[in-house]
């Protein structure tokens, strides 16, 4: 295999790893955009209240309330009625069940701030209310195991149909992007995040790096990744991103650009220089490589239909062509056909020792679906006891799938 079905093949794996959240999904309209990530959060030269409000954001997304509430009132001490603060504030009231006090606050956001987007968050925060720990448990095990509709379906629950709340939006956008025809709406959901709230640095490194992951939307990902990686708080996640996209970008002068950039900011990554030479002097494929890197390239949008006829394309070409066999696998997982796609994972194996560790993974991600399979099936059954009224039969039943979920981590 080449370097440059090689790379494919990798870039392709990095999405399919287990617990990873897989959002590419077909082409479809290109969705709401939030502004640059420059635009500031707070007056100019008002840093204390921009670190204030940062840190009301931080602990409400880490479930800190009593440290969200208490930045969200010191940013009010500096700025009264600030419209991030009360903001935040509603949300950390309303997410620990002090209803009347999380209303006060709504309404005091309502008179200071009457036409403002924030309040809409606010409203669905209170609609939705204290959140079930164990509910919200089972949700993210389903989503880690790849369960990725029930996960959906889960969180649907656990926001009584309203909108997920701010402290909970990024991933819950995250696991719907990996969604059937999810991608759109998450990234629009992503990019109202990021809007409403520029202090909410989660968001903007979710929003930017779900922009990568389709063609179309690359570039813009790439340019709020490059600004965001020089932030000390979420600066190497947001490089580690950033050198992934352009990992993805194709071998053509087209993307000569966008790598010399980020060599120019990093000049020491001897990946990044291969890419660059890649770019510069494209190789030259044979068909059945072609077909390949193709498949790798649909695969990543994926263009499921697309991506399985041109790895049998590669395969018509060379039988034992263990990428190609192993980029089927990946199809059949897409499609939850987790038994094949670890068969055709062991078969690609054994046709090619040296990429065992590559598909070991992917097989690991096989296994852990079929594994969440079962989970999902226990989840519906804590959902259906929790709908019919019967709390203490859902209580029981949400902290056996937690319980079983530190299991397989503990022996995983």
């Amino acid at each position: 295999m080449g370097k440059r079905s090689r790379t494919a093949c990798l870039a392709a794996l990095s999405a399919f790893a287990p617990g990873a959240a897989i959002a590419q999904q077909q082409p479809q309209p290109a969705a709401t955009t939030a502004p640059p990530t420059t635009a500031p959060a707070t007056a100019p030269g008002n840093t204390a209240l921009s670190i204030l409000l940062r840190q009301a954001s931080y602990w409400r997304d880490q479930n800190n309330p009593p440290r969200a509430e208490e930045a969200a009132r010191r940013a009010l001490l500096l700025s009264p009625n600030n419209v991030q603060a009360l903001g935040i504030l509603v949300q950390v009231q309303a997410n620990a069940g002090d209803e009347a006090a999380a209303q006060q606050t709504l309404n005091t956001l309502r008179q200071a701030h009457p036409n403002d987007p924030s309040i809409y968050a606010a409203e669905q925060a209170v609609k939705v209310g204290a959140i079930n720990p164990q509910a919200l448990a089972a949700a993210r095990s389903l989503a880690k195991e790849g369960q990725t509709s029930q996960a959906v379906s889960a969180y649907h629950q656990i926001f009584n149909g309203a909108s997920p709340p701010d402290s909970l939006s990024v991933e819950y956008y995250q696991t719907l992007a990996g969604a059937q025809n999810g991608y759109n709406p998450a990234l629009s959901g992503l990019a109202a995040a990021a809007t409403r709230d520029p202090n909410n640095l989660r968001a903007q490194l979710a929003y930017a790096q779900t922009l990568t992951y389709r063609e179309d939307t690359r570039m813009q990902g790439i340019s709020r990744l490059s600004i965001l990686a020089r932030d000390p708080q979420i600066g190497v996640q947001a490089q580690t991103s950033w050198r992934q996209a352009v990992a993805w970008l194709p071998a053509d002068k087209n993307s000569i650009p966008a790598i010399q950039a980020y060599q120019t900011r990093y000049p020491n990554d001897p990946g990044i220089a291969t890419l660059l030479a890649a770019a510069e002097a494209p190789p030259k494929l044979t068909p059945g490589a072609q077909a390949e890197a193709d498949g790798f390239t649909a695969l990543r949008a994926n263009q499921l239909d697309d991506a399985e006829q041109y790895f049998q394309k590669a395969l018509a070409a060379n039988p034992q062509d263990a990428s190609a066999t192993g980029g089927i696998g990946l199809v059949m997982l897409r499609r939850g056909r987790s038994a094949e796609a670890a068969t055709l994972f062991n078969r690609a194996i054994a046709m090619d020792p040296a990429q065992a560790p590559q598909w070991q993974q992917a097989l690991e991600g096989a296994k852990q679906a079929q594994a969440g399979a079962a989970l999902g099936g226990q989840y519906a059954a804590a959902a259906n006891a929790n709908a019919r009224g019967d709390l203490p039969a859902a209580e029981r039943a949400y902290r056996a799938l937690v319980s079983a979920a530190l299991a397989r981590s503990r022996a995983g």
